[in-house]
């Protein structure tokens, strides 16, 4: 009895004891079955929801982008070559980058509420500024005409294509286009997706389809047969070379501060050739199809 007195009088202290093999990490210690943090991470909406005064103290800029190859892509490496340039300019501020992936629909809303910094990459539009600041300009992006090598294309101003049917894509800018149209030059057919542009043009459903340059050449390489690409070319002639920029929410408090870092870095990368460098890495390489006169 005198035993068994003590055991039940040393209970309540064994109860405080960790069990054998367990161990307890300190609040805020990362999963050790997570991927270790790298200069630029993925995220899910699941760790989306540091404070600013944690991302400030961590020096963490969030970025939603979209799909968008060879210049935006989840499965390319540094997720593209344009969120590279976004990535290294930032690095260079010593400011960490995540990345999330997204529709472009919902990474633009994502940006303009305020829920996530900034968003890669987007063309200027008229009441943009309203809700973002622009960064000076990443690259350019050089839209063409592909179209069937079965259908000679020449063409120097836009009044030549009024008998052209004209293919498009849902959600994409196409400044010049769109003004012609709507002054009735030409006539535009809007598909839900840049893959089903090309599968109509090779039908013979439409007999152009703008795009821009290289996005066009990394679909028609990985996402077409090579029976399907060798039936295709584009034409030389620039429709339209658009400036593209990360955009950055007025409604983050440190919007400005993030714009400035993030230019210092930008400029830092042209001075050293690097973002020429960046933006050929992940580029097919094609050459651009000799410009033809006419007969």
């Amino acid at each position: 009895m005198w035993f068994l007195g003590r055991i039940l009088r040393l209970l309540p202290l064994l109860m405080w004891l960790p069990l054998a093999g367990q161990s307890h990490p300190p609040p805020g210690s990362p999963n050790r079955d997570s991927k270790a943090a790298a200069p630029a991470r993925q995220t899910t909406d699941q760790s989306d929801h540091l404070q600013d005064r944690d991302r400030e103290l961590l020096g963490t800029v969030r970025i939603s982008t979209g799909e968008w190859p060879p210049y935006n892509g989840q499965n390319l490496p540094h997720y593209g070559s344009a969120n590279r340039i976004v990535e290294e300019a930032f690095r260079l501020a010593n400011i960490e980058v995540v990345f999330s992936f997204y529709p472009w629909t919902r990474a633009y809303s994502l940006v303009k509420e305020g829920h996530w910094d900034a968003s890669s990459v987007w063309a200027h539009q008229p009441g943009r500024e309203n809700d973002f600041v622009f960064s000076e300009p990443i690259f350019e992006a050089t839209q063409v005409f592909f179209h069937l090598k079965t259908t000679p294309l020449e063409w120097t101003e836009l009044e030549d294509l009024r008998h052209w049917r004209i293919g498009g894509t849902l959600g994409y800018t196409y400044p010049v286009l769109t003004k012609a149209e709507n002054e009735g030059l030409l006539t535009m057919e809007r598909a839900s997706s840049d893959i089903l542009n090309f599968r109509k043009l090779l039908a013979g459903r439409i007999d152009l389809f703008t795009i821009e340059r290289h996005v066009g050449l990394y679909l028609r390489k990985y996402h077409l047969s090579s029976f399907e690409s060798r039936r295709l070319t584009h034409h030389p002639k620039p429709v339209s070379q658009i400036p593209m920029y990360l955009i950055i929410s007025k409604k983050v408090p440190r919007h400005r501060e993030i714009l400035a870092r993030f230019n210092r870095g930008l400029e830092t990368l042209k001075k050293e050739g690097l973002l020429d460098a960046y933006l050929a890495e992940t580029i097919p390489i094609a050459p651009n199809p000799q410009p033809r006169t006419p007969e």
